[in-house]
């Protein structure tokens, strides 16, 4: 399934909203390597969407 910018971008804000509250708590704890681990998992998951919306902005601009 081809996914559109637009919900590539959705899905990136929904990551950036699970992260939040993650990384308050890691402001509060960086000893606390559980939380650096899940704060990592998503934002690895945060960068493969913007990695997919360069590449529909790539593909729907006409060639030169």
């Amino acid at each position: 399934m081809l996914l559109t910018a637009s919900v590539w971008k959705r899905k990136r804000e929904d990551l950036r909203i699970e992260r939040a509250p993650l990384a308050k708590a890691f402001d509060k704890n960086p000893q606390d390597l559980r939380l650096a681990l899940q704060i990592k998992a998503i934002d690895d998951k945060i960068a493969d969407c913007t990695e997919q919306i360069v590449k529909e902005k790539r593909q729907s601009k006409p060639s030169s």
